[in-house]
């Protein structure tokens, strides 16, 4: 009986599991928390039971990627030394960071043949994010009692939007490599429903980073001439001014911010969405200048944060323990080491070497987009924007390696 469980056991192709897994943990990153962790979760354990250790091991210890994401982690255990709420830190620790494990397990599994359904389950995925949020947009579905004014069914609207900003940047490179009509048609019409559901959703995060990134690439990558830019900036702006005059969630995000900023620099009223986080920057900048090498101590920061605020006499509220800004954040918490590790990981992402130039432009997209979306908030710890960097940073920094070791 032991033998022919042995030999069943050593027929399983692991491998292929874990690839089945990446896979289906790409969908689940739009929809479901649940199945996230879930995911995540086996493929941890498919993982382990493929074996091969040492080579494994010895992969890792060549990734800088992995390396950095692993020093963020064991750095922040180390720092509970001088946390003032152990248990606080203990759970921000545990509860979230386990997912950055994705990064060297990806490097070490990922077959080719599986990077394009990857890719594909991200988009199906966020394709029934779209249907479901078009459905509460025009009152046929109801979710959750998300009004219509913000149709962002599954998570908060500034991670929706930035997921939508990507997945328009992945549905335009596959318009250009796709030959078949057919499906040029369909990722035609795929683009021009995800731009409308982009503009009207709440999430100005999603909007700047999709308007900031076509510049980027159309100057720093397709290199193009300052006639053509300037027709691409032309378009963004008829782009704006349609959106503004045609989607009322868009018109009344950019009215408030314009009675935002008025009330912060007349009034110095920081209770807006937007004027709140350079209040907190400025909170967050000054308290780490004040603790610059080894931070509050995760779990400090929000005590911190109460008393700078009757320092400087800003009118917010005290229940943030989030700067919203990553590198702010990591800043407070960690001190100079802290503000280092996110540098040295959009460093890495933006230096990644390809040979294909498609997954060059789609990972110079990605690190634009998750790190304007990193300077609005904490996308380091927030379950979404966490796992969507976890997978997608493994995804391209494993195809450099499937390139490399093919050469």
């Amino acid at each position: 009986m032991q033998e022919r469980i042995l030999t069943r056991y050593s027929k399983i192709d692991f491998n292929k599991w874990t690839n089945y897994f990446f896979i289906a943990f790409a969908f689940a990153i739009p929809i479901s928390k649940a199945l996230d962790s879930l995911f995540a979760a086996l493929i941890i354990i498919s993982w382990l039971l493929e074996g091969n250790f040492s080579e494994k091991l010895k992969l890792i210890k060549q990734d800088k990627l992995s390396l950095i994401f692993m020093f963020l982690i064991f750095f922040s255990i180390f720092s509970l030394l001088w946390s003032p709420d152990l248990t606080y830190a203990i759970k921000f620790i545990i509860v979230k960071y386990w997912n950055f494990f994705i990064i060297p397990i990806m490097l070490t599994s990922l077959k080719a043949q599986y990077i394009k359904y990857v890719f594909n389950a991200f988009l199906l995925s966020m394709f029934i994010s779209e249907i479901v949020s078009y459905g509460i947009f025009f009152e046929i579905l109801t979710y959750n009692n998300i009004p219509p004014s913000d149709p962002t069914p599954f998570m908060n609207h500034t991670d929706y939007s930035t997921f939508l900003s990507f997945t328009l940047i992945i549905i335009f490179s596959k318009l250009f490599t796709h030959k078949d009509r057919f499906w040029k048609i369909l990722y035609s019409l795929y683009f021009i429903t995800a731009l409308s559901n982009l503009f009207i959703n709440g999430g100005r995060t999603g909007q700047v980073t999709f308007l900031f990134t076509v510049i980027t690439l159309s100057i720093f990558y397709f290199k193009l001439s300052l006639t053509k830019v300037f027709a691409i900036l032309i378009l963004l702006i008829t782009l704006l001014v349609f959106a503004y005059n045609t989607s009322p969630n868009f018109h009344n995000r950019i009215n408030k911010l314009q009675v935002e900023m008025s009330n912060m620099y007349l009034h110095h009223d920081f209770r807006g969405s937007l004027s709140i986080r350079f209040a907190l920057w400025k909170l967050g900048t000054a308290i780490f200048f004040d603790n610059p090498l080894l931070g509050t101590g995760i779990g400090g920061e929000t005590k911190q944060l109460k008393e700078y605020r009757d320092k400087y006499n800003f009118k917010i509220k005290t229940i943030y323990s989030d700067y919203h800004n990553t590198f702010v954040q990591y800043a407070v918490q960690l001190g100079i080491v802290g503000l280092l590790i996110p540098i040295i990981v959009f460093y890495l992402l933006f230096t990644l070497k390809f040979k294909t130039r498609e997954y060059k432009m789609l990972s110079v997209a990605f690190s634009t987009i998750y790190l304007l979306h990193a300077m609005g908030g904490f996308s380091f710890h927030i379950l979404d924007s966490l796992v969507f960097l976890s997978v997608f940073a493994a995804l391209f920094n494993a195809i450099t390696h499937i390139e490399k070791s093919t050469s």
